[in-house]
């Protein structure tokens, strides 16, 4: 039996190929779910796909940092809390000046 042959675009995302959308999913670091969404959305284009999983990740809020403990946020606020000058490359130094 003969199979029709598939034309294949650089640009388009076939939806029925896995290994297509595995490794767009991959790239874009995104779930199947979120994938199935931006799809729906914009249209299997992959610039388009990438565009939005972009835009997607920008709005996502970010990492948050971890808050030092109390006892040395109160040592930094009375000033208890000194920084060796010699350590810190600024001891000799003048602006403007090369060394």
């Amino acid at each position: 039996m003969m199979m029709r042959r598939r034309t294949l675009s650089r640009n388009c995302l076939d939806v029925r190929d896995r290994v297509q959308v595995k490794v767009v999913r991959k790239r874009l670091k995104l779930t199947d779910a979120q994938l199935a969404d931006i799809i729906r959305k914009t249209g299997n284009s992959i610039s388009a796909i990438t565009k939005e999983a972009g835009a997607r990740q920008c709005l996502s809020l970010p990492k948050q940092i971890e808050t030092p403990p109390a006892a040395v946020i109160a040592a930094t606020r009375t000033g208890c809390l000194t920084v060796d000058a010699s350590r810190s490359g600024m001891i000799g130094r003048r602006r403007g000046t090369r060394m």
